[in-house]
């Protein structure tokens, strides 16, 4: 799902990221549970403060976490409201 969130329009991009995360959850035969459960557990540790992980790159000393490389400048807040919306524990 690539909406171009930034910390500046994350508000307005909530509803699509929930419809997007609604239909990954009913879509099982694609992976989408298990998909979804990695990212609840990120959003829950992104919600806190925290990275959602670190990112590894094989044969690589490459070390960034879920949210430097892919949720730049966003707030906790974001990862709070999305989680709550969502019904996912954080």
């Amino acid at each position: 799902m690539s909406l171009n969130i930034k910390p500046d329009n994350w508000k307005d991009k909530i509803p699509q990221v929930i419809m997007g995360y609604r239909t990954l959850e009913a879509s099982a035969s694609t992976g989408g549970p298990y998909m979804i459960a990695e990212i609840r557990n990120q959003y829950a540790d992104m919600a806190n403060g925290g990275g959602g992980g670190e990112i590894h790159r094989e044969g690589s000393e490459y070390h960034h976490t879920i949210r430097d490389q892919y949720y730049p400048g966003l707030p906790d807040q974001y990862f709070r409201e999305v989680c709550d919306l969502m019904a996912w524990p954080r």
